[in-house]
């Protein structure tokens, strides 16, 4: 019959104290138990668990990092008062533990079985247990076995009593065959202090003989550090007190020290001291050395302004540093072993992340401690996000938390690294640097909209000098007349320049000039500008020359009308600046394969050259070569500033070589894509002018409030040969539609009443009306073609126009697209913008099932990456709200959704930068809305144009 257990809680604990064994190594013994114990109950964990006062230590164990655990959430406490085994088949099931952090968090148990380890006094001082992450239950042949092994733990805790305890006869363990054979150091000493006997690996380990010991008083081998207590001790033991782990350092023959382990204790019957000792010098060392580390990572830990805290594997905090404690409020007393970090966060704040995660990790997250250390603790990486922690009297201080699960070299959990910097004085810095960025975006589109508004107030009057002269120019004036109207013309064109240049820069500067890139004939473009510029030229009788390399590609891919730009500009330079000897032009191949090719631009002359000390600021805006350039040639200064951004966009460098009065050469390279078969693109088109009317008898109707410009657009149309109809304003063009056919609107944008936009919008969604409407407007600042065209415009002309600009693109919208009544679903796609897919089917090379998948792929990708950038988003992940966004800003370049995409380069820019998040996250739910439309409508184009493939 079994013993009862003791209710007695302090005799159990006597018991326990009695066997020596709390906090000591890992032996070869009792781990083979453990593992035993794992292989027959088929479970990934085993312990030999003790239970004292507050904890449930572990003298043996497999599967599991942790050394403790606390005793009020162990289930040992509960194996501990049965006198069988112990079992819990599903934790989660179990009213007693459904709650309990080892269950809820890790090790995440779902069974347990526990056998008692009973003294043979009848106390349980321990279990032998064993744990599964599954909910499980041991057969009978299991338990049986586990109790047997229980059982043989004990007698290895008595055999350990036993082996302590060195009250031994002489004639039994202490005879010479034992002296001889033992591994340990042994030696007998008399009641005066001497050595009687001393083992063969006593002997060995001081370097004596154990003649050389006999008879000497033990003390004088003692380290003289060690003396004076080890007398002390000499006299208890000679009283009757038994000794054990007795430590003192031995002087060897050698002179070098060694740190002995002793037991020894006193024979009365036969007058003398028996004792028996371990080597731990190394031991010591370890020891010491793990002292000097503490001591160091305290120092670390307290020396730093990070706050710092430390948890075991159920979130009791176990370490925390100074920094930690005065943002926190608290002492060290009052959070170690007490608290979880759980306690500084806001509740309402772990209640939404929990959330979030939950969806993240699509595995359920619980508020709480949980929610702190999920994401390291699944991902094995360190998670870093922004938090609330509140002090101890409420103070909330913002922080910036990195999070890191600590793991054995087993991958076994031991516990979670919590790392958090006061982010308070940065959250102001950013409210300030938002401020500021607001600031300077106002003022930028307080410029742009100045320089829109003076661009149009200028271009508008222009547009009717320039329309007139040229009017004048056919109307074989004298050559008086000629002269004083070709002078007229000059000045205008003149002053276009400057206001273009004034607006490309603020294009560029605002980031809105994009480079397109279409294949064009390199020659021909070339040859384009050297026509022009020649009459210049040979009115300055100088030599002008033209030089080609012929390895060129016949065509390549690039932004044509930039480069004729910049040609056209360092050439007029140029040209200008020569008064005497050669201009040139020159393209050759640098170098060339399959698919690209690099060419050398250059422009050089004999003209007025710059001197050396203005090399370095020759591109600066605003600059010139010398003080009196601008008062001697003209100019304003900003043609080089704007060729080298412009082919800085085309990944290039603009240099300059020159010497002063000697002349100067302006050379740049630029790769290309080689485009080899023979195109004609709309940009090679020659220009359509209007000797053979194509279209007769056409009717025009033209919005346009300024009355210069309604005469001069009145005679250019009325020259074609069409017939047109004027209306100042908006909404008497509307009323003139009503009641009078037409063929085409010329629409100003900025009217009186109702502006050409208002118009427009009118006359698609009220009307329905598909009648083709050509935007003409002075307003020639970024996006205004685009946005023309996203209204439901057929085409753009700017002002000031040319007669053949203006001719080409009435023939090109009429012969495009006929007057009708359009349905309402057609109005719909008007007034959005229509998916494109000119790009996709270019890189196609005409393989239909190519665009399928990639449309697919679109409509499958997209939508997800935006839920994970919305989710990147709202934890401030910047590395992920960067790679995300350039993600789904590659995929809507590919589909041509240039709107888009700009909002995802202005995410991506912030992620980068590191920017609130707050303005991104209101973006994205315009953005969804948006990105439904287009997946509707690419839905639409898989089901019409690809439902064969």
């Amino acid at each position: 019959m079994k013993n009862p257990i003791p209710n007695n809680e302090n005799d159990r604990l006597k018991a326990l104290k009695r066997y020596n064994v709390l906090d000591t190594l890992s032996e070869e013994e009792y781990d083979n138990i453990t593992k035993l114990a794992s292989s027959i109950c088929n479970v990934p964990i085993a312990l030999i668990s003790l239970i004292d006062e507050k904890r449930q230590w572990f003298k043996s164990k497999i599967g599991l990092g942790v050394e403790e655990t606390a005793r009020e959430i162990s289930f040992c406490q509960h194996a501990i008062m049965k006198d069988d085994i112990y079992e819990v088949k599903n934790a989660l099931k179990d009213d007693e533990f459904r709650t309990n952090p080892l269950v809820t968090g890790d090790p995440n148990i779902r069974f347990y079985a526990g056998a008692p380890l009973t003294t043979p006094d009848g106390y349980n001082i321990g279990t032998l247990c064993v744990i599964d992450t599954k909910k499980n239950e041991l057969s009978p042949e299991q338990k049986n076995a586990l109790q047997l092994l229980a059982k043989q733990v004990i007698a290895l805790f008595r055999l350990r009593v036993k082996n302590n305890h060195l009250k031994i006869e002489v004639s039994s363990l202490f005879n010479e065959t034992f002296f001889n054979l033992s591994n340990d150091y042994l030696c007998i000493i008399d009641s005066t202090g001497h050595f009687v006997k001393t083992s063969p690996r006593f002997n060995e380990v001081l370097g004596y003989s154990e003649e050389e010991l006999y008879s000497q008083p033990f003390v004088n081998f003692i380290s003289k550090n060690d003396l004076e207590y080890t007398e002390e001790a000499l006299k208890d033991i000679f009283n009757g007190v038994e000794v054990n782990n007795f430590i003192n350092r031995y002087v060897k023959k050698d002179g070098s020290e060694i740190i002995l382990s002793w037991n020894a204790s006193f024979n009365s019957d036969t007058n003398l001291i028996y004792a028996s000792a371990r080597d731990v010098t190394e031991d010591h060392r370890q020891f010491n050395e793990l002292t000097e580390l503490n001591g160091l990572q305290n120092s670390i830990l307290d020396g730093t302004d990070y706050a710092i805290t430390y948890t075991n594997t159920s979130g009791v905090i176990k370490k925390i540093n100074k920094a930690a404690l005065r943002l926190l409020e608290y002492e060290k007393d009052e959070v170690i072993d007490l608290l979880t970090p759980a306690t500084f966060h806001d509740n309402e704040e772990v209640l939404k992340k929990s959330k979030l995660l939950s969806k993240e990790l699509k595995v359920d997250v619980q508020p709480g401690f949980t929610t702190i250390i999920v994401k390291t603790r699944l991902t094995q990486k360190a998670d870093s996000s922004e938090w609330i922690y509140i002090s101890k009297s409420g103070k909330k201080t913002p922080v910036w938390l990195s999070v890191t699960c600590i793991r054995d070299k087993q991958n076994n959990v031991l516990g979670y690294l919590m790392i958090a910097q006061d982010y308070s004085k940065k959250k102001e810095l950013d409210n300030q640097l938002l401020k500021a960025i607001e600031l300077a975006e106002n003022a930028v589109k307080t410029k742009d909209n100045f320089l829109a508004n003076m661009s149009h107030e200028i271009r508008t009057p222009m547009n009717a000098m320039i329309g007139f002269t040229n009017l004048l120019l056919q109307s074989n004036p004298t050559s008086e007349q000629r002269e004083y109207i070709g002078n007229v013309k000059e000045a205008g064109d003149n002053l276009m320049v400057i206001i273009n240049d004034i607006l490309d820069l603020s294009k560029i500067e605002s980031g809105k000039l994009t480079i397109d890139k279409y294949p064009f004939d390199l020659e021909k473009t070339i040859k384009h500008v050297y026509n022009l510029l020649k009459v210049k030229a040979d009115e300055k009788q100088l030599h002008f020359k033209l030089e080609l390399d012929k390895n060129i590609p016949k065509f390549i891919k690039g932004d044509k009308g930039r480069i004729n730009q910049i040609i056209m500009n360092l050439a007029g330079n140029a040209i200008k600046f020569t008064q005497k000897g050669e201009v040139k032009i020159s393209t050759h191949l640098i170098e060339k394969t399959n698919k690209k090719a690099t060419l050398k631009f250059a422009i050089s002359d004999t003209g007025i050259g710059i001197s050396e000390d203005k090399i370095n600021t020759i591109f600066n805006r605003f600059s010139q070569g010398e003080e009196n350039t601008s008062r001697r040639f003209g100019g304003t200064g900003l043609g080089l500033n704007i060729c080298k951004q412009l082919v800085e966009l085309q990944e290039g460098e603009l240099f300059v070589k020159s010497t002063l009065g000697k002349g100067s050469e302006f050379y740049f390279n630029l790769t290309f894509d080689i485009q080899e078969e023979s195109i004609k693109s709309s940009q090679e088109k020659n220009i359509d002018v209007p000797n053979e009317q194509k279209n007769t008898n056409l009717k025009v109707l033209l919005c346009e409030d300024n009355l210069m410009n309604q005469r001069l657009t009145e005679i250019v149309v009325k020259n074609f040969g069409f017939e047109i109809d004027i209306t100042e304003n908006g909404e008497e063009g509307i009323k003139l539609l009503k009641t009078n056919p037409y063929d085409v609107i010329l629409m100003d944008l900025q009217m009186p009443i109702l502006d050409g936009y208002q118009a427009t919008k009118f006359i698609r969604q009220e009307m329905k009306s598909n009648i083709p409407i050509i935007a003409m407007t002075a307003h020639s600042m970024v996006s205004e073609e685009e946005k023309c065209l996203e209204l439901g415009m057929n085409g753009y002309v700017p002002k000031p126009f040319t007669k053949e600009n203006l001719f080409n693109k009435i023939n090109e919208v009429v012969r495009n697209q006929s007057t009708r009544i359009v349905s309402e679903n057609e109005i719909e796609q008007i007034n959005r913008r229509k998916i494109d897919l000119s790009y996709l089917q270019e890189l196609s090379q005409g393989s239909k099932q190519f665009e399928k998948e990639m449309i697919e792929l679109f409509i499958r990708q997209v939508p997800a990456d935006l839920d994970l950038l919305e989710n990147a988003l709202t934890q401030n992940n910047y590395k992920n709200i960067q790679g995300f966004a350039h993600k789904i800003k590659s995929s809507l370049s590919i589909m041509m959704l240039e709107e888009l995409r700009e909002k995802f380069i202005l995410i991506e820019k912030n992620g980068h930068e590191e920017h609130s998040t707050e303005s991104s996250l209101n973006e994205i739910h315009s953005i969804k809305i948006r990105l439904t439309e287009v997946i509707s409508l690419l839905k639409n184009v898989l089901l019409e144009d690809y439902k064969d493939f």
